[in-house]
């Protein structure tokens, strides 16, 4: 889908695999993009900072595989990448990820267990992410890991952006204010914006609104 949406086979990709450890970093991630059908797939796993910034320049999609969301930050913070990326998307590059990387695309991202348990004030830390899709928060692996009650914990501490918790095998494509649902598992959304928040611990809030999408959902 994203190869259709940036014009087909010819369209330049940037593999970013800084979430992740290994010889093979990023490989796997890059295979796939060819299997897909990309003619043009950089992986930036062994490049030095010039070259990577030169590749991210000139692609048209920048992917970002999965591992750890703030390894991934704080790698592109070391690389002196976060700036270039948005800049990119910005002109028009088409950003995604798997796992970590899709994690890492709002601008408030989480990671983690809540501390010191869920639905408490405050037990969800706010990192700071790349902030390309700065009006929500998106966790990764939803179900399959059970990581409700973590976003949960996070959008009522955050009632200005709204959850997005993804499913295994499932993708979210978010353009123009609207979410399209690919795949064979769900998205969960929850939505604080106009929910009634009551002070105090643990969390509570009415009138937070839940939505469960699935393959086709807009």
């Amino acid at each position: 889908a994203m190869l259709n949406l940036a014009g087909g086979s010819e369209a330049s990709v940037v593999v970013i695999p800084f979430a992740s450890k290994g010889k093979r970093v990023g490989e796997k991630d890059r295979e796939e993009w060819v299997a897909a059908g990309a003619v043009q797939v950089t992986n930036l796993g062994r490049m030095s900072k010039a070259a990577a910034r030169d590749a991210i320049r000139k692609a048209k999609i920048i992917w970002l595989g999965g591992g750890a969301q703030l390894r991934l930050m704080e790698t592109l913070r070391t690389m002196d990448l976060v700036d270039l990326i948005r800049q990119r998307h910005a002109a028009g590059a088409l950003i995604g990820g798997t796992s970590a990387g899709a994690a890492a695309l709002s601008r408030v991202m989480i990671s983690g267990k809540p501390r010191p348990r869920p639905l408490q004030p405050g037990a969800m830390i706010a990192h700071q992410g790349l902030g390309v899709w700065p009006s929500v928060i998106v966790d990764q692996h939803f179900v399959a890991r059970k990581r409700q009650s973590r976003l949960v914990t996070a959008v009522i501490d955050q009632p200005d952006l709204v959850g997005v918790g993804v499913g295994e095998d499932t993708a979210v494509i978010y353009a123009q204010g609207r979410i399209q649902v690919m795949g064979t598992g769900s998205v969960i959304i929850f939505d604080a914006r106009r929910a009634v928040r009551h002070t105090g611990s643990p969390q509570a809030a009415t009138g937070l609104t839940l939505h469960v999408l699935r393959n086709g959902c807009l």
